[in-house]
């Protein structure tokens, strides 16, 4: 079975369905966002330029979409949050799994 290396997913700005600017990782756009209606911007469309968003930046928002977020984004987050994050997609885990196990689990690895 052959191995994929992952690039470094750089961060993209589009628009939501609703009209909203958003910005997601390009991997999650092309997997995700595009088939939902999502529209990329072009760089002339793009209201500033994109800049390296932290998790705590993204973790302001009411509501993150972990698939957005880099491993060490991720890591940078708590047990609990990542606990009810797979409670909420139904995937289940071992009530002794480490922040790594957890992680791990959200990146599909």
């Amino acid at each position: 079975m052959p191995k994929y290396a992952k690039s470094a997913d750089s961060l993209i700005k589009v628009r939501t369905p609703e009209g909203n600017e958003i910005e997601v990782t390009e991997r999650a756009f092309n997997v995700i966002y595009e088939a939902q209606g999502y529209q990329r911007l072009g760089a002339a469309e793009q209201s500033e330029e994109i800049t390296e968003v932290n998790a705590a930046d993204k973790l302001s928002d009411e509501k993150v979409d972990y698939l957005t977020l880099s491993r060490e984004e991720l890591m940078e987050i708590k047990n609990d949050p990542l606990k009810a994050y797979l409670d909420e997609i139904g995937i289940e885990y071992k009530s002794s799994a480490t922040k790594e196990d957890l992680v791990d689990l959200i990146l599909g690895e």
